[in-house]
């Protein structure tokens, strides 16, 4: 089979001087530039995804910049191939107002921090499909602007912060049918936090730097989410908030049906009524893959290699070394990761191990697979990490919980 591996850096300048002539302004390039993208990339193949986790997009989008439908090479043999919608765009200050323009990023979307390099790198980064952070994104007169947890001037701003300008490339995923209203309340919300950001952090609320401890818990009621909203009105008041970031984009999106210019809904007791989750915090290991499996049962955290290698629709052998690669290490690779990352990696990597039985097993529902899901879930809270909002696109298209997908890859070209 072909080589499981190549690679998704930031496409450099040697691309843009390629392509960037050739390019049909607007339109997706199919195929024609796979080989060429294929040489400056560098990510294990269930990186990628399956076509039906793609949004629906205009067939042309008003702008100049770069677009590649890009499949990757490892899943061309494959019944069912995987890969990027990727906007490939000039750093050169210009990225939010051509992004607002085209209209590739809108008010909603959940922008991810994508570390290609990562790839390879152990079980904890594969499992983690590469991605490390998590924001959201609001238009705002024309000009796109993100906002992220921390709230502080190293995340957030207009895609320029030093964390953004340091992230070689950024999924972009949306959450499906956002009204206008909803679109606005967003805009209210993230407008009021922002103004707020200095006041309220990291005094009223903090950045928790343990992904393993979410506020939600099923039998609880969603009064982070309250307090979150009483905080952009600037009530502080026996408040004390510790947040990461997916956490913070998930309670964001959970205030879309809520009107920002209504306070007292927020300083009322009990938790407002139109705070929704935006989707149903997940397991560790999920029930949708299996061998008596509907297609209709939950996906779970770590689930994400184990979906991508599923719907390439590969024979038992192919699919077992795929399967099998997802915990190797690779050095070159473990080490790309910053010190905090590899920290983390080297303390679940005894986790993650666990999981190389039920990744195999699971297809077979043997009876090892099955307790190890059950074990791992007794033991994990239902969570909404950032790769959370990849497990949410990479659900069947029809499937009752799925509420979001996926619009591309922006990179950036450095000339």
């Amino acid at each position: 089979m072909t080589s499981f591996r190549i690679g998704f850096v930031s496409i450099i300048s040697v691309i843009a001087l390629a392509l960037a002539p050739l390019a049909l302004a607007g339109s997706f390039i199919k195929e024609k530039y796979d080989n060429l993208v294929e040489q400056q990339l560098n990510i294990p193949v269930f990186f990628a995804f399956p076509e039906s986790s793609f949004a629906t997009l205009p067939q042309e989008l008003p702008t100049s910049d770069l677009l590649i439908d890009f499949k990757h090479p490892s899943s061309k043999v494959a019944p069912h191939v995987l890969g990027y919608r990727i906007y490939s765009h000039k750093q050169d200050g210009t990225l939010a107002s051509s992004l607002a323009e085209s209209g590739f990023i809108q008010t909603g979307d959940i922008i991810l921090s994508f570390r290609p390099e990562w790839g390879g790198g152990g079980p904890y980064p594969n499992i983690q499909m590469g991605v490390s952070h998590a924001g959201v994104a609001y238009i705002k007169n024309g000009v796109l602007y993100n906002i992220d947890m921390p709230l502080t001037t190293d995340y957030i701003g207009q895609l320029n912060s030093k964390h953004y300008m340091e992230t070689k490339a950024l999924h972009v995923i949306r959450p499906r049918g956002l009204t206008d209203q909803q679109k606005s309340n967003l805009v209210g919300w993230a407008t009021k936090l922002v103004n707020e950001a200095g006041k309220i952090y990291p005094k009223y609320i903090a950045f928790n730097q343990d992904y393993t401890s979410p506020n939600y818990a099923h039998d609880k009621s969603l009064v982070f989410i309250k307090q979150l909203g009483q905080l952009a009105f600037g009530k502080t008041d026996n408040i004390s908030l510790k947040m990461y970031c997916s956490e913070f984009a998930w309670s964001l999106l959970s205030l879309r049906d809520c009107d920002p210019d209504q306070p007292d809904a927020f300083m009322a007791d009990g938790v407002p009524a139109c705070i929704h989750p935006i989707f149903t915090p997940l397991p560790m290991v999920g029930s949708l893959i299996g061998a008596k499996s509907t297609g209709t049962g939950t996906a779970g955290l770590s689930d994400g290699p184990l979906l991508t290698i599923s719907a390439m629709g590969l024979s038992e052998k192919e699919r077992n070394l795929l399967l099998n690669s997802v915990f190797l290490t690779i050095q070159k690779s473990d080490s790309k990761m910053s010190p905090g990352h590899r920290k983390v990696a080297e303390q679940m990597r005894p986790v993650f191990g666990k999981l190389q039985g039920l990744y195999r097993g699971i297809f077979t529902g043997n009876a090892e697979a099955l307790e190890i899901r059950k074990q791992f879930n007794a033991h994990m809270k239902n969570n909404y990490s950032p790769t959370s909002f990849i497990i949410q696109i990479l659900l069947p298209k029809d499937h009752p919980a799925r509420v979001m997908d996926y619009v591309g890859t922006v990179t950036y070209i450095n000339q």
